[in-house]
C-alpha cells in the first residue's frame, strides 16, 4: 500500500526530467572531488523557442547542468539519472523512461571536451545547456541528478547535485474552454 501511495504522489506531483540542447543566478554543486556537478538556473529567454513550443506541462523549471572531470585521466559516464524526493525517498525518473547510459549522455551533453565515444577529457566539462523538469503545481519538489563514471583502469567515480530552487514557468497550453488534462492517467 505504501508503494501505491508513493506512486500516486509521484504521478500527482511530478512529471519528467530531461535535458534539451542549447547554450545565470544561483548554482548548486556537490562534488566527490573527481567529478563535479553544477546546476545553474536559466531564464525563459535562455531556452530555445523550439523547446518551449514542444512543452505542454503545467510548470517547468529550466537550468544548465555541467559535469566537470577534475582528474588527470579521461572518465566515461556510464550511468546517470534524475531523481525526485517524494516522502523522503529519492525516486528515479527521466523523459526516456529508462536507465540513462553513455549513449544518452553523448546525446544530451556538449561534446567539446568529450571524445566521440563519450570519454570526458581531464579538466573537461560536458554541459546539458537546457535541462528541465516539470511539476503539476508551482510548488518545488527536491530534484537531483546523479552520475557514475569510470576511468580506463576501471575505477568508479560518483557525483550528484540537488537542483536549486527555481521559479517555475507556467507552460501548459490549452485551447479556450478545453479542460485541464488529468496527468495521473497519462503517466
Amino acid at each position: 500500500m505504501r508503494l501505491l501511495n508513493i506512486i500516486f504522489i509521484f504521478e500527482l506531483l511530478f512529471g519528467v526530467l530531461s535535458c534539451a540542447q542549447m547554450p545565470n543566478s544561483t548554482v548548486t554543486t556537490r562534488s566527490s572531488g573527481s567529478l563535479e556537478v553544477t546546476h545553474t538556473p536559466l531564464s525563459l529567454k535562455d531556452v530555445p523557442k523550439e523547446l518551449i513550443d514542444q512543452l505542454n506541462y503545467p510548470y517547468v523549471r529550466f537550468y544548465r547542468t555541467d559535469i566537470k572531470n577534475n582528474t588527470d585521466r579521461p572518465i566515461k559516464i556510464v550511468w546517470f539519472d534524475g531523481f525526485f524526493n517524494i516522502d523522503g525517498q529519492w525516486i528515479a525518473s527521466n523523459v526516456r523512461n529508462k536507465v540513462l547510459r553513455t549513449k544518452d549522455f553523448i546525446d544530451w551533453y556538449s561534446r567539446d571536451h568529450m571524445t566521440s565515444d563519450g570519454w570526458l577529457r581531464p579538466g573537461g566539462i560536458a554541459s546539458c545547456d537546457v535541462n528541465w523538469h516539470w511539476t503539476e503545481t508551482p510548488q518545488d519538489i527536491p530534484t537531483k541528478w546523479a552520475y557514475i563514471g569510470i576511468d580506463g583502469r576501471g575505477n568508479d567515480y560518483f557525483a550528484e547535485a540537488v537542483v536549486p530552487e527555481i521559479r517555475p514557468e507556467r507552460m501548459e497550453k490549452r485551447a479556450p474552454g478545453e479542460p485541464q488534462v488529468n496527468r495521473r492517467n497519462k503517466l
